[in-house]
């Protein structure tokens, strides 16, 4: 597969660094290359529900802004 975006990095720590919300998670880069993403935080007793589980809206957006970084990397 042919890469057509060279600066895929720099963007993706972009995307990352500029995201109030992100911030206000702990979300943070990992790693990204052609085609993937990877991303992590570590789990504060806020990100929790009442049942002491990590709240569907944190992993939903650490799946989202992830997957949102590999596509990235794959685009113009």
């Amino acid at each position: 597969m042919k890469i057509q975006n060279d600066d895929y990095r720099r963007q993706v720590e972009g995307i990352f660094e500029k995201a109030p919300f992100l911030k206000n998670l702990g979300l943070k880069l990992h790693n990204c290359g052609p085609g993937w993403c990877e991303s992590f935080l570590e789990v504060q007793n806020y990100h929790k529900q009442q049942n002491r589980l990590v709240h569907a809206g944190v992993i939903a957006t650490l799946a989202d802004h992830t997957a949102g970084g590999a596509a990235l990397t794959l685009i113009a």
